[in-house]
């Protein structure tokens, strides 16, 4: 550790013998129900505190990129990365096709990432016009909301369906849209908590397709998340707050205006 360096903390603390905690998925700690707390900030101070302790293996290095804009990818690059490496299987090849449903700071960051890490068309689908018109700006191919999303989404895929989709919100309407535009063999991977339900029928479900949910990542993925940062094909969309200004953030994340990551800057 260099003092005064900046660093990236990795949130999750799980308890560190298990053979999760292990691998560095603290996420799935094994014993998570015993432990006092769950992250950093979940449980105990985090980064809003005046000070902070952190485990010395959950720093990792930014060198000289920007920290505030870095601030979000902990959380907002992180968990969309770890769900869509465990997704590359399906996107590998010339052809192929992701979709992504939710095109707020996890969908918008989830959209460059399978930019850079596949050669698949990506899809992205929103009610939001301006959210859809950033991802379009970053190389998806869009499609609204409303009646009709899954035949529109079939019909760019050549009827097919889509090779891994990604749900970033996770009610039970976007999950049936996900299902509804898989193919053969693909992937649904649920990362957004909004609690929703869905039904299975063998006869309905494109055969050898998968229902999956990931939460977070691990360390490892912090890493890689840190370098495609470093790199340029991470740009996290920032809005920054002083100190003084974090109550209007939280009023602005609870109303549904902010369009972007709110990043409370203390020293501002």
């Amino acid at each position: 550790m260099t003092e005064g360096a900046a660093y990236l903390v990795y949130g999750p603390i799980g308890c560190g013998a298990c053979r999760m905690c292990s691998k560095g998925q603290d996420t799935y700690c094994e014993n998570a129900a015993t432990n006092p707390y769950a992250a950093i900030g979940l449980g105990r101070d985090g980064g809003m505190a005046e000070y902070v302790t952190v485990p010395a293996r959950n720093l990792v290095p930014l060198g000289d990129a920007d920290p505030i804009a870095a601030a979000p990818l902990a959380d907002a690059a992180l968990t969309p990365y770890h769900a869509i490496r465990g997704a590359l299987p399906q996107l590998a090849g010339g052809g192929t096709f992701a979709l992504v449903i939710g095109l707020g700071g996890l969908g918008q960051i989830a959209v460059q990432i399978l930019t850079a890490l596949t050669g698949a068309t990506v899809i992205a689908t929103d009610t939001k016009p301006d959210a859809m018109a950033r991802a379009a700006e970053r190389g998806a191919v869009v499609v609204p909301g409303g009646d009709g999303q899954a035949e529109r989404i079939r019909e760019i895929t050549g009827g097919r369906g889509v090779d891994a989709a990604f749900d970033l919100v996770g009610a039970t309407p976007t999950l049936k849209l996900a299902q509804a535009s898989m193919a053969v063999g693909g992937r649904l991977t649920v990362v957004g908590i909004a609690g929703g339900t869905t039904e299975w029928n063998f006869f309905s479900t494109p055969y050898e397709s998968t229902i999956t949910n990931t939460y977070w990542g691990t360390v490892e993925d912090l890493h890689d998340v840190v370098a495609m940062y470093r790199r340029g094909q991470i740009v996290p969309d920032v809005e920054r707050y002083s100190l003084d200004d974090a109550l209007e953030a939280y009023r602005k994340l609870e109303s549904g205006e902010l369009t972007a990551r709110a990043v409370v800057v203390p020293h501002s």
